[in-house]
């Protein structure tokens, strides 16, 4: 499905939670009425609508503004990305020890999908010899799940010694492409995380965070840190949270096949071989030549974002709510329809898509982003969109 090519700026009540959107997401043009619906989880798990609800997010709001090379991960993936192919599946907030542990797993289930990440706290870090060593984790309370805590980030030493010729080019006359936030010294699959190294030292580990989220099939250990040369981090740890994934970061960004520059042949991909991109991700067409893979929309953290996806799932939730180490969330099962009065003559019935699903089990909500859509056979501008009318049910 090619990327929609046909979008006007986008304009809309900032309270608003429904939305109406022209596009081509494919050869023709098509009407998506966005929906966003905002549900209290109660004690037995079960959901009903919030008395308050989110309103729709236009763009990519990030949790705080850093200064560069830091860059914080994204907290919400545009409402607008209207034609999803899959359900993005995200969860957003902590996990806890409960009576104080030092090393949690934290787990997400639902359907067939079971995804574990293990939680440390805060690990010392020290030069030993030849190499970095990390001291005991730390007991904890309660441990953010975010991109920020997981193995990423910049390696400062590197950018101070080595410098990037085309940030520090073009960066100071275009602000707006963020080059300083994405150099050769930035890990490619996370760029907000810590822990990332091209050439381990003395300095390059002096005051650095040790990631707190690993996989437990894929640790982070001190070896691991360094990747001995930037276009060397294919085998580097991959990033392990469950919160949205950053447009720019790959395997995202490969979807528009402009994969960030690697080894020639950088060996088995493991995004690849776990399910989670597509065999041909490293040689999909370029943007360029006007073509995408459909995966570059889907937001969800790799391998989360779901085909077929049922109104009535069901969430199991292992150290991921305050007080309850073990946690079950029944969604309602219920999917809106939506009536489009197109013109005054022409009325369209559509049956919504579940483009997203976010768990924020911190504050008893679930976030459902729907979107209902009908092919139509010629643009329609924002006059027209303005004057259209539609009802939810």
């Amino acid at each position: 499905m090619p990327e929609p090519s046909f979008q006007f700026r986008l304009e809309c009540d900032p309270k608003a939670t429904q939305h109406i959107i022209c596009a081509q997401p494919d050869d023709g043009y098509a009407l998506a009425v966005v929906l966003k619906q905002t549900l209290a989880i109660r004690s037995d798990g079960s959901c009903v609508p919030a008395d308050e609800q989110e309103p729709l997010e236009l763009d990519f709001p990030r949790y705080e503004d850093l200064e560069p090379p830091a860059i914080a991960p994204t907290c919400w993936d545009s409402d607008m990305i209207a034609f999803k192919e899959a359900t993005d599946v995200v969860l957003q907030g902590h996990a806890y020890s409960y009576g104080k542990r030092a090393t949690v797993d934290a787990d997400l289930s639902f359907g067939k999908i079971s995804r574990t990440v293990r939680v440390h706290g805060d690990r010392p870090c020290s030069w030993s010899g030849n190499g970095p060593r990390f001291g005991p984790p730390e007991p904890f309370e309660r441990i953010p799940l975010r991109y920020d805590r997981a193995y990423g980030g910049c390696d400062l030493t590197a950018l101070a010694r080595l410098g990037d010729g085309i940030a520090e080019t073009f960066g100071p006359n275009e602000p707006a492409w963020g080059l300083d936030t994405c150099t050769h010294f930035h890990y490619p699959r996370n760029r907000s995380g810590t822990g990332f190294l091209v050439e381990a030292s003395p300095e390059s580990i002096e005051g650095m965070r040790v990631p707190n989220l690993e996989f437990p099939d894929d640790p982070v250990t001190p070896e691991r840190l360094a990747v001995g040369h930037w276009r060397d981090w294919m085998p580097a740890p991959l990033p392990a949270a469950f919160d949205w994934y950053d447009p720019g970061w790959f395997p995202r960004i490969a979807y528009l096949g402009e994969a960030p520059l690697h080894r020639d042949n950088p060996g088995r991909v493991r995004e690849i071989d776990r399910g989670w991109a597509p065999a041909d991700l490293l040689r999909l067409p370029s943007i360029t030549r006007a073509a995408h893979h459909a995966g570059f929309l889907q937001g969800a953290s790799p391998g989360l974002a779901v085909r077929d996806f049922k109104p009535n799932t069901t969430f199991r939730l292992t150290n991921l709510s305050p007080g309850q180490p073990e946690r079950v969330v029944k969604l309602p099962g219920k999917t809106p329809t939506v009536k489009l009065q197109l013109t005054a003559s022409d009325r369209k019935k559509m049956k919504a898509h579940c483009n997203a699903v976010v768990l924020r089990p911190d504050d008893d909500r679930i976030i459902l982003v729907w979107s209902a859509r009908c092919k139509v056979d010629r643009p329609y501008f924002p006059q027209e969109l303005a004057e259209m009318s539609w009802v939810v049910s």
